[in-house]
């Protein structure tokens, strides 16, 4: 199945403050002042982690897709070498970090990584795969 019929989107990771936890004390930290504020008055840097869309492969640090094999959630997958932290993204089951190379491709449309993708340790009958020239198989 292709990427794009898996609602495939090329993806980053960010932290940025968690603004549900200033609006009651009358704070704006969507400013650097405000956080700045907010922080003087002894209270912690409370932070979200976000994931954007990229704007290309150059710029992604992963991809997030529906699962080829029964559509019912999604797979995020996390490259190497992109800056993508170590908590942050996809761990095995022992808690590293588990991360995929771009071995071809210029987008979704023609994206190959390796090794595979293997979704079964978290449910026996999901999907394990490969994505080789924008098709999940």
């Amino acid at each position: 199945m292709r990427l794009t019929e898996l609602d495939a989107e090329l993806v980053r990771w960010e932290e940025r403050p968690h603004q549900n936890n200033y609006a009651a004390d009358g704070f704006d930290c969507s400013t650097p002042e405000g956080l700045a504020a907010w922080q003087a008055a002894g209270h912690p840097r409370r932070m979200q982690l976000v994931m954007p869309k990229a704007s290309s492969l150059a710029d992604a640090q992963g991809l997030m897709l529906d699962c080829p094999k029964c559509r019912s959630h999604s797979i995020i997958i996390a490259f190497a070498d992109r800056g993508v932290k170590d908590d942050w993204a996809t761990h095995d089951s022992s808690g590293r970090p588990t991360r995929w190379r771009i071995v071809g491709g210029a987008g979704l449309e023609d994206l190959s990584l390796s090794p595979s993708i293997d979704c079964t340790p978290s449910n026996p009958a999901c999907w394990h795969g490969f994505i080789t020239d924008g098709e999940a198989t």
